[in-house]
């Protein structure tokens, strides 16, 4: 069997220490064979997987934000593509993605000639800043009090998932979510795409927001009707909702 990049996270050094011993027993126990030269143990700030840890918190690694900065103006079909899978790895933190990046990925519809007008250039380097600025998420924690933040437009839907730190007592991002809207999307009214962007959100977070409790936190005064009765969502999905909807003022 083979295993790659492994992490152990832990709140303290004696939790990191009983950590890393069960994890060796584990290996021990299921033959896997550990390269000690590339291991690391008990570190503040780690890299893994083009992204940087410290400190409960999350960035993206400069030589990955790097390929993002450098890259040159597209000339092609392929150059652009390859820009929106460099970008796209790091969507997460950026608010608004899908939108932003519109632009960009429809030129790889098909049929689709290759059109590097003023729309295109704006959305080229405008995720090129947003990353150069540097973002930084928060890691969940289940313990922390949760909110979910949503919004929506004909051109595309989103949300961010929040926690409150005990620290500062304020409330940080720890995933920014979004979407552009299908055609079919684009004729819904306004109740409807903010509804929408509710239940995408919960189905996307899913993992994170089962079994804790959580506000949602949106501009739609009347979400459970227009779910129900013009989206056709079920009393389950509802019943999920219900009672942690908080209206944005």
């Amino acid at each position: 069997p083979y295993l790659d990049d492994i992490i152990i996270l832990s709140s303290s050094f004696e939790e990191g220490i009983e950590r890393v011993e069960r994890v060796l027993s584990i290996a021990s126990e299921y033959g896997l064979e550990i390269n000690f030269n590339k291991s690391h143990f008990l570190k503040k700030l780690i890299e893994f997987l083009g992204h940087v840890i410290e400190d409960g918190k999350i960035f993206p690694s400069t030589l990955k934000t790097k390929a993002v900065l450098n890259f040159p103006e597209p000339a092609n079909l392929k150059q652009v593509h390859s820009f929106l899978g460099l970008t796209v790895y790091f969507r997460k933190f950026i608010p608004k993605y899908s939108t932003i990046a519109r632009p960009l990925s429809d030129l790889l519809k098909k049929d689709r000639k290759i059109k590097f007008g003023e729309e295109e250039r704006i959305s080229f380097n405008q995720l090129k800043l947003m990353l150069a600025e540097k973002p930084v998420l928060r890691i969940y924690n289940p313990n922390y009090e949760t909110e979910l933040h949503t919004d929506a437009s004909s051109e595309g839907y989103g949300a961010i998932l929040m926690q409150k730190s005990p620290d500062d007592k304020n409330f940080h991002p720890i995933y920014y979510m979004s979407k552009k809207t299908t055609d079919a999307e684009k004729k819904y009214s306004s109740y409807e795409l903010e509804a929408l962007a509710v239940i995408e959100a919960v189905k996307k977070f899913r993992v994170y927001l089962l079994g804790i409790p959580f506000k949602i936190v949106t501009d739609c005064s009347a979400l459970e009707k227009t779910m129900q009765k013009r989206l056709g969502y079920s009393r389950c999905t509802l019943g999920f909702i219900a009672g942690r909807i908080r209206l944005r003022h």
